[in-house]
């Protein structure tokens, strides 16, 4: 699809014209992003409190009260490098994750291919990524890391 500016016509990704499609508006408007501070973003019951948004697209990851607030170290590499086959990813050690126990409570996310029993999780829209990480012989634990999304009210 094509909009035009004066003449001209200017190609639109197809995510943006369905998310226009479905919610009445432009992407860019469609969510009101918060601040991060962990605290703000569960309640007692350790839920999410507030939908979780991809930092690069702004398109939905998770709804609030579908993930945990779990303490569980992992090592994810960083998300803007590409890596070379045998090569050591530079990346951080977080330790603040949301756990979901189903991976069909996600809104919108991507796996990759499992290396070894690991798969990262990433945008489904963008394919930014890794956003979390699964291991495969643990089917029912899914986790999200806290710092590699974004916040929103729903």
């Amino acid at each position: 699809m094509a909009e035009s500016t004066e003449g001209e016509e200017v190609a639109v990704p197809i995510s943006r014209v369905t998310a226009e499609l479905l919610t009445g508006q432009s992407k860019s408007n469609a969510v009101q992003l918060i601040d991060f501070d962990l605290a703000k973003c569960y309640g007692d019951d350790k839920k999410n409190s507030l939908m979780l948004i991809c930092g690069n697209c702004k398109c939905k990851v998770m709804k609030p009260g579908t993930g945990t607030l779990t303490d569980k170290e992992f090592f994810l590499p960083d998300m803007t490098t590409k890596y070379a086959i045998g090569t050591e990813p530079a990346g951080e050690t977080i330790k603040d994750h949301w756990l979901v126990v189903d991976m069909f409570h996600f809104e919108n996310v991507g796996f990759s291919r499992s290396v070894e029993d690991l798969k990262y999780l990433i945008c489904a829209d963008c394919e930014v990524g890794p956003i979390g990480w699964h291991k495969t012989g643990n089917p029912n634990e899914f986790y999200i890391a806290c710092t590699r999304v974004k916040y929103a009210l729903e």
